[in-house]
Order: structure tokens, then sequence, then C-alpha cells
């Protein structure tokens, strides 16, 4: 299973970076390379279950299902997922319990924020992430930069 690695700096704190990233409404800016609407239900805590939705063109939607395993504000994030479905029915999720990892570390100019995916081997969902992440740290960089 490849790993894809984003990283960024952030001129503001761990726990700012932290609070903007699974901030409800900051999520659907910071995530619009993902989707034209994209939002979560559920609240971050160790071991509960998260659904993020994303609405694509032609009004398309997705809905990714994850387990929160470890949530250290200022610290770390780990989500694996768990499960997809398009409408109303769950499916199980192609890339195989894929895993996403934050990290939040202090430097002397704020925190570098390096996110981690572990997911199979297919080259149009690597392309997809390697476009679409730069674009949404950047707009997390910017959300967290005006605080």
């Amino acid at each position: 299973m490849p790993q894809l690695h984003y990283s960024i700096q952030i001129e503001q704190d761990p726990l700012t970076v932290h609070h903007v990233l699974v901030d409800k409404e900051a999520y659907a800016t910071w995530t619009y390379s993902f989707g034209s609407a994209c939002c979560f239900d559920g609240d971050w805590s160790e071991g509960s279950q998260m659904v993020f939705t994303f609405a694509g063109d032609h009004q398309s939607h997705w809905d990714m299902v994850a387990l929160v395993d470890k949530n250290r504000p200022g610290e770390l994030i780990q989500l694996r997922y768990v499960g997809s479905s398009a409408g109303t029915v769950q499916a199980p999720l192609n890339w195989n319990s894929a895993l996403e990892t934050y990290r939040f570390v202090p430097i002397s100019q704020g925190t570098q924020l390096s996110c981690t995916l572990e997911v199979d081997n297919n080259a149009a969902c690597i392309e997809f992430f390697d476009q679409a992440w730069p674009a949404a740290l950047q707009r997390l960089k910017d959300l967290c930069e005006q605080q």
C-alpha cells in the first residue's frame, strides 16, 4: 500500500491549526478541492465514527466512513476509513481501510502540518490526491493564518 505525503508550513500554533482543521465551517472551505460541497458528521473523539460527504460535478455525491483512531489536539489525528457509499447505500471501501494521518509539528515559524495517506495503488486516486491535497492544504493555511 503506497504512502502519499503532503506537507505545509503554517504561521500559527499547532492547537490553532488543529482547531481549524476539524472545525465544521472551516472544513467546508479547506476541502473544496475534493468536491464543491464537503462536510462531515461526527465529533472527532477517539473511537468515534465520522461520515465525510463530498459532492462533485453533476449533483454526484459520496460518503466516506472513518473511525477516529487517534486525536491528540495539536499533535496528531489518525483516521481509518472503513466504508463508503454512493447515495444512501453503504458499500465497502475499495481502498481497503485506508489511513489518513495528520501530524502537527511545532516549529519556530508556527506549525509544520503533514498529512500521510496509505491507500491502494490506484493511479487515478493517487493522481487526484496529488492535485487536490496541495490545494486543500493551502486553503487550510490561509484560514489558519487569518485567526
